[in-house]
């Protein structure tokens, strides 16, 4: 019993190994197939983004005291609800058009009690939004350039020229816009004080946020075409965020979006984030229902693969923020573990490899006997092999089993199951099948059995008795209903004793 066991076992593990390398192979093809997943890179201040000039931080930021909803698709307005709602948009890389606005507003309208706009862009992308809502607030588009000092007219290799419009139209070099950075205030609440960036002017509405110059600043507005206006002295020449409310709806824009970039919230200047929590917390009127959605399909989404999102990401490095070079890293790493992008390579490099081997006649047949012998070392291993032995000593060995068998039962302490009476109906079924090819269900059995014992009848109700009991213990049948399984056991090993004696007179078996 032992022997067919191992025997079992050993064809068992090499089918399983065989059907678990073919699944493997088989996986591994479809996965070529089909090709890696290409993650998106989103560009500019996405809340899906969060590399520096993202706004993924301002969503985390916003979820600890309302509900924010990322839109990816417009279709998610239709499962926007709240008391209020505040669409909200971040320096949009792709221009809202005025129908999809309409589409946008009017979906909002339906779902929420009350809608309010937050508008933060140096660009004219969002103005189709405040014309959806009939908006007079324009934003310009232009640039607000903004030095403390008088300019210095000095040549730098980087320059803009400008017609200075205010007092003469002369043309005069400023140095490279990026160097002036706008300070404002705006009242929310409270004022708040901060540095802009790559801000714009903002019209219309009712003016809450201003320029802070004097009588010794310069302060130019530059359109995309290099001409600028010198604005004139004054602390409130140059708005940059206005608010107005049109058919019950609030309109609050702000012309710059970089105050709510991660770059800013990560950093250490918490005035931010006041100026941030205050501007939430006014347009949700202090209301913890309240619906905060983030636009995020107004954004540019290169593949990682691209030249255009490499270089991308490579600008981003570079300015030594280690969460784009994790990001990075995380972005990369699924796409060369992925088998299309190494599997491929490599069965061209062993195709190739073996056909500049397979040239030489000498290097062919080297090769050809190490295939050869590693294919029959293999198959050799897995080879399922039985000893063959007489007769005589397969009984002896089913014996043997049978005697530790019974001395496991008999030394038993507590009451012998119906598990045990199926250990010695599995023992007495092997050796039957063994001596005469046949289980213990086989008609054909009370024959042989006859012929053992020397009487049908009894041999008949013997078979009867096992089997009947054996349905009850592997739960094939209820009868008979009381039953006590230790005499059933110690029954039925005197039986196989019975058979066991009768075989061992037979074939010369010596039983123990």
């Amino acid at each position: 019993m032992s022997m067919q066991l191992s025997e079992k076992l050993k064809r068992s593990s090499f089918i399983t190994l065989t059907l678990l390398t073919i699944i493997l192979i088989i996986g591994l093809i479809a996965l070529v197939e089909k090709g890696p997943v290409v993650p998106g890179v989103p560009i500019g201040a996405s809340p899906l983004s969060p590399l520096s000039l993202g706004t993924l931080e301002l969503a985390y930021m916003l979820k600890r005291n309302y509900t924010v909803i990322v839109v990816t698709e417009q279709s998610l307005l239709n499962y926007t609800s709240g008391d209020i709602c505040v669409f909200t948009t971040i320096s949009p890389e792709k221009p809202f058009t005025l129908e999809e606005s309409l589409e946008i507003v009017n979906t909002l309208k339906t779902k929420c009690h009350k809608l309010k706009i937050l508008i933060a862009d140096e660009s004219t992308s969002s103005n189709s939004i405040l014309e959806a809502v009939n908006s007079t607030i324009r934003i310009s588009g232009d640039r607000i350039l903004f030095e403390p000092l008088p300019i210095l007219i000095t040549p730098q290799l980087q320059n803009y020229t400008i017609t200075i419009t205010f007092i003469t139209n002369t043309t005069s070099k400023i140095p490279e816009p990026g160097l002036f950075y706008p300070l404002v205030l705006i009242h929310i609440v409270n004022n708040h004080t901060l540095i802009l960036d790559k801000a714009s002017s903002v019209s219309g509405g009712i003016p809450i946020g201003y320029v802070l110059a004097n009588e010794t600043s310069e302060v130019y507005l530059l359109n995309p075409n290099s001409i600028g206006v010198r604005m004139p002295p004054g602390k409130k020449n140059v708005t940059v965020a206005s608010r107005e409310i049109v058919d019950d709806v609030e309109v609050l824009v702000i012309g710059d979006g970089s105050i709510f970039l991660n770059q800013v919230l990560l950093s250490n200047r918490t005035e931010y984030k006041l100026f941030i929590e205050e501007l939430f917390k006014y347009l949700c009127e202090d209301n913890s229902k309240c619906t905060i959605i983030i636009d995020a399909t107004h954004y540019t989404v290169l593949a990682v693969s691209s030249d255009e999102a490499l270089t991308y990401l490579a600008e981003q490095i570079t300015r030594g923020d280690v969460r784009s070079l994790l990001y990075v890293i995380a972005l990369i790493t699924p796409i060369l573990i992925h088998p299309a992008t190494w599997l491929p390579p490599l069965i061209s490099a062993i195709s190739s490899g073996y056909v500049e081997l397979i040239k030489h006649s000498i290097s062919a047949m080297i090769l050809t006997a190490i295939l050869t012998l590693i294919t029959y070392n293999a198959l050799l291993q897995h080879k399922i092999s039985v000893r063959d032995k007489p007769l005589r000593e397969q009984v002896e060995e089913e014996l043997g089993v049978f005697r530790e068998l019974k001395k496991h039962i008999f030394t038993r302490i507590t009451k012998l199951s119906a598990q045990d009476y199926i250990s010695v109906y599995i023992a007495l079924d092997n050796l039957i099948q063994l001596v005469w090819g046949l289980r213990l269900e086989d008609p054909r059995v009370l024959d042989n059995l006859t012929v053992l014992l020397g009487d049908r009848e009894k041999a008949s109700k013997m078979l009867q008795w096992i089997r009947r009991l054996y349905l009850k213990a592997s739960g094939r049948s209820r009868l008979p209903l009381v039953l006590s399984w230790s005499r059933a056991v110690k029954k039925l090993v005197e039986i196989v004793e019975e058979i066991s004696d009768k075989i061992s007179e037979k074939y010369g078996a010596e039983f123990v």
